[in-house]
């Protein structure tokens, strides 16, 4: 070989090297925004497994008070027995900066007080990107209708619609992870 083909061969296996080197960069990145991707996705189904369930049974509290406490976009309180010990719990889901979380308050009997320094607060998903997560719809919502307006009338709550979206770093990719899922309250049809 003369030193132009030696010269020549090096070159080739240098861009052959390079080549391979962002070609595994790629897919080790490719890895880490899909299973950022996946764990969002996760801790939304995880939230919203507990939340439907607790949201549809909502029912009247211990002390007589109407099932819903407060409706926003943000933030919803009810009374649910969540626990299923016959005992009706106050609940809230609501948005912390961008951490979305549940507070649970149990009562104390005799009198029945709800207690808010009791209240036990934990967290169902973080990186939550949106303000907007709950849209509230009375009993004449056909699948088209615009949401309630806020300041919404409770009483008049029949169907909520649930959307959280997550983004565990909003400036690379993948795009955020948006999951929604409408609830029906069962036990205020009848009111």
């Amino acid at each position: 070989f003369t030193l132009l083909e030696i010269i020549i061969a090096m070159g080739i296996l240098g861009l052959i090297m390079t080549g391979i080197v962002f070609f595994v960069l790629d897919i080790s990145r490719s890895q880490i925004f899909l299973g950022e991707n996946l764990e969002s996705e996760e801790d939304i189904k995880q939230a919203l497994e507990i939340m439907v369930p607790e949201i549809r049974s909502i029912i009247t509290s211990n002390n007589g008070s109407y099932p819903i406490i407060a409706a926003s976009s943000s933030s919803f309180s009810f009374f649910s027995d969540i626990n299923s010990d016959g005992l009706i719990e106050k609940a809230r889901y609501f948005l912390d900066v961008n951490n979305f979380k549940k507070g649970v308050i149990v009562p104390t009997l005799n009198p029945v007080i709800y207690d808010p320094t009791s209240e036990k607060v934990t967290t169902l998903a973080s990186d939550v990107i949106s303000s907007n997560i709950f849209y509230y719809y009375d009993e004449n919502y056909d699948g088209s209708q615009s949401p309630l307006i806020i300041p919404i009338d409770i009483s008049k709550i029949r169907l909520i619609k649930i959307e959280l979206v997550v983004d565990q770093n909003p400036l690379t990719p993948p795009l955020p992870t948006k999951i929604g899922i409408f609830v029906d309250l069962r036990n205020l049809r009848v009111l």
